[in-house]
């Protein structure tokens, strides 16, 4: 049996065909919710946004959407996927997370969440879908809306015992400390712990990233152990040469009796269809993929 941690449901999606982190579900939200840096990477920030209202917070702040936009939402995995075109508010306001689905995606979908199970439950034609929660994830997010909440507040550090929001005379105070496990509660776990950079050779072409909390000696040996075996790391295209397809093989999550529908072409701006080319060019060069004709039809 799972603890009691009174975690929020955090997921993954696949939104307009990007497999999407940080989708917190809440069933208290009225609206679904995609904020403004995530929609812009989506590559579709130039589809004609809708008017809609402003969107009235928690405390009764309004907060004014850039507009509306449906998207493709698809939960589970293949066969038990489903999929439901979703009208999205876009928010550009500051967030850990990249998607709130909110209530009307959860109708939509006949869904329903437990954030004791961690789980996002629905169904579909070939049985009971489901999402699972990503507690790291969850912690993640936590931590950066923490840090948000403070800056917002003036950047006051925050000191053990109380703090005291705005000027309101709110205090709020934290619960004594206990070790961990003895009220029958997990204790929140901390923010997650910052990572620094290693250099595995000596041209400083190749870095990796490990964790600043180990013991000095702890992290003397795994990096003596990374600089020892860094040759296992694919550091480019090219070095993806050998693997068999036993090992490993992309695919994707397609239902093999769906009929194919050609999708609109897409048009980018000059900086982004550059980087397009630079990176399908490096893919060509290092002999992974094959250019293939689709017929028109």
């Amino acid at each position: 049996m799972r603890n009691q941690n009174n975690d929020a449901l955090v997921i993954s999606a696949t939104l307009s065909n990007f497999w999407v982190k940080k989708v917190l579900v809440d069933s208290g939200s009225s609206a679904d919710i995609i904020f403004y840096d995530a929609y812009v990477q989506l590559g579709v920030d130039n589809a004609q946004l809708r008017k809609v209202n402003p969107l009235t917070g928690f405390s009764g702040e309004m907060i004014e959407p850039l507009g509306e936009v449906t998207l493709p939402l698809s939960l589970g995995s293949y066969p038990k996927r489903s999929t439901k075109m979703v009208k999205f508010l876009v928010v550009k306001a500051p967030s850990a997370y990249n998607i709130i689905v909110g209530r009307p995606s959860l109708n939509l979908f006949r869904a329903i969440a437990s954030t004791f199970h961690m789980k996002l439950k629905f169904p579909t034609s070939d049985g009971v879908g489901e999402a699972v929660g990503d507690e790291r994830m969850e912690r993640e997010c936590y931590a950066n809306t923490l840090k948000r909440s403070r800056e917002k507040l003036g950047g006051v550090p925050y000191q053990k015992g109380k703090r005291k929001m705005m000027d309101m005379g709110l205090e709020i105070k934290d619960a004594p400390e206990e070790p961990f496990g003895k009220s029958g509660e997990e204790r929140r776990v901390e923010a997650v712990e910052e990572l620094k950079v290693i250099n595995l050779s000596e041209d400083d072409e190749k870095t990796t990233k490990i964790g600043t909390t180990m013991r000095p000696s702890t992290e003397e040996h795994l990096i003596q152990f990374l600089k020892k075996n860094k040759e296992v790391f694919a550091w480019t295209m090219t070095d993806l040469h050998g693997i068999s397809p036993d090992v490993i093989t992309h695919k994707l999550s397609v239902n093999p009796s769906a009929k194919p529908v050609k999708q609109k072409k897409r048009m980018f701006g000059a900086e982004r269809s550059q980087a397009i080319k630079e990176e399908v060019d490096k893919m060509l060069q290092a002999d992974i993929y094959a250019r293939c004709s689709i017929p028109n039809g």
